[in-house]
């Protein structure tokens, strides 16, 4: 994967759209770097790329980022 298309899913296994969205990336075979935001750090890293955003899921590519993506939002950030 190319620091171009390099996504980072934030996200929390007790988050219901966390794990729906998980399972849609997993079973498109799209690679991802997945970060819990319930480990240290994590929520302040997230917050700092989305302008204090709390709500997950966030989907980051790059410097774009989607919350909570639907079907439309996740085309447009796998392709572009």
């Amino acid at each position: 994967m190319t620091e171009a298309t390099h996504l980072v899913l934030y996200s929390a296994p007790w988050c219901g759209y966390c794990v729906a969205l998980q399972s849609k990336l997993d079973s498109r075979g799209i690679e991802y770097e997945y970060r819990n935001v319930d480990e240290p750090g994590i929520r302040e890293e997230m917050n700092k790329k989305t302008d204090g955003n709390q709500t997950i899921p966030v989907l980051c590519m790059g410097t774009e980022y989607r919350v909570n993506p639907d079907e439309q939002a996740l085309k447009e950030i796998l392709h572009g």
